[in-house]
């Protein structure tokens, strides 16, 4: 359990547990990278939760931590191809649109009241969740990446 105040935007911990919740806004070259950091922190007597598109939810689970559901899989094709020819452009109109735009609104919204509920003291968010960063900032949470 994480106490005392926050001090200039830091908080104090006051005994060795803290509530870590990883986030990940895409599939599982955003989640797998992340199950070290949790695998560690849990070995350490955290308690650990991830924050995921509801179709990584049973990936975070065979891992053997919680996975709480937030966005969508809107627009998403689950299929692993080849790689595609580099288009530059592209990518960048379809991330913008994507990761900075639709998924980081839903997941910002449906973040707020599952941190709400779940109380956690650190969010850790993987690169592209700026949804995850966005309700850290709103509700004044330590946020790291």
């Amino acid at each position: 359990m994480w106490g005392g105040g926050v001090a200039d935007g830091v908080m104090e911990a006051t005994t060795k547990q803290a509530r870590l919740l990883l986030t990940a806004a895409g599939g599982s070259g955003h989640v797998e990278p992340l199950l070290p950091l949790a695998r560690a922190a849990a070995g350490r007597g955290h308690a650990v939760a991830f924050a995921v598109r509801p179709w990584m939810m049973p990936l975070v689970e065979a891992a053997g931590f919680a996975a709480f559901a937030a966005g969508s899989d809107a627009g998403l094709r689950p299929v692993r191809r080849p790689l595609a020819p580099v288009d530059l452009d592209k990518e960048m109109r379809g991330f913008g649109a994507g990761f900075g735009g639709r998924i980081a609104r839903e997941r910002a919204r449906d973040l707020l009241p599952l941190c709400a509920a779940w109380r956690p003291h650190l969010l850790v968010c993987e690169e592209t969740d700026f949804g995850a960063m966005v309700a850290a900032e709103r509700l004044r949470l330590p946020c790291a990446t």
